[in-house]
């Protein structure tokens, strides 16, 4: 219910700039103002949510463990006479999900920024390519952007998601999977204005009506199939419909026409 709160509220804040100067027609410095002050207001709600998830309610993400070592189960017997029922004890060779050690710190800090490095070299490359991509397959920018890169960029995150289900971690595979929108929507996106802010250039959180209309309704279709807590194939197959309905719409895009979308 957090999460999905979390990512009606980054709708809310992303999509009112748009409308506001799609409605109204503001003038430019009026819009960015309103970007550069929510932006600001999405990075403290973030800044709040990991206080909530790792200080204040950790205990609300945590996933029950079970009991290192032996464990004892207790089976309840009766006669046939109706006697009193007796206990039956049998050990068990201890929990199925025991985690191993832990990567030490400094290790753990070392690659990660590595990986940082490697990541954002290729990024380079990879964004200086999709002219060329644009060019050869007739494809627009906005499908490349939108659909082709988050489903390659994030492979690894969806195969975590889908194995964490997999094996009925359902929890973890939705924090997965829903944290990685919260990020974006919640730190990524707003640091973005700050840092252009930060370097003088004048970027806002005016996006296309067409783009903050998608968010609306893929945000609202997935609040409503996460809101109860049950999944099932049938909210999978929604879900998948509903992202092959936004696909469908960028791939039929025109790559060299004026007003895209």
């Amino acid at each position: 219910v957090t999460s999905t709160s979390l990512l009606m509220l980054s709708c809310l804040c992303l999509t009112l700039p748009t409308m506001y100067a799609s409605i109204l027609q503001s003038e430019s410095q009026s819009e960015l103002n309103i970007s550069r002050i929510l932006s600001i207001a999405l990075v403290i709600s973030y800044i709040q949510y990991l206080y909530f998830q790792m200080v204040s309610h950790y205990q609300l993400f945590e996933k029950p463990k079970m009991r290192r070592g032996s464990s004892i189960l207790i089976r309840r017997t009766s006669d046939q006479e109706g006697s009193l029922p007796q206990q039956q004890t049998t050990e068990t060779g201890g929990s199925e999900d025991e985690e191993g050690e832990a990567m030490p710190v400094i290790i753990s800090v070392c690659i990660l920024g590595v990986s940082c490095l490697v990541v954002s070299l290729q990024s380079e490359y990879l964004i200086s390519s999709i002219q060329g991509v644009v060019d050869d397959m007739n494809l627009s920018k906005e499908f490349i952007g939108i659909i082709l890169l988050p489903i390659i960029g994030n492979a690894a995150e969806h195969y975590s998601a889908v194995v964490f289900a997999v094996k009925d971690n359902v929890d973890l595979a939705l924090g997965v999977a829903v944290g990685s929108s919260i990020q974006m929507a919640l730190l990524v996106t707003p640091v973005t204005v700050l840092i252009g802010w930060a370097m003088g250039k004048e970027m806002t959180l005016n996006f296309h009506p067409f783009q903050a209309a998608i968010l609306v309704f893929s945000t609202l279709i997935t609040t409503g199939i996460l809101q109860d807590g049950v999944s099932h194939w049938l909210e999978g197959s929604m879900l998948m419909t509903a992202y092959f309905a936004v696909a469908l719409i960028y791939y039929f895009e025109e790559p060299y026409v004026s007003g895209s979308l």
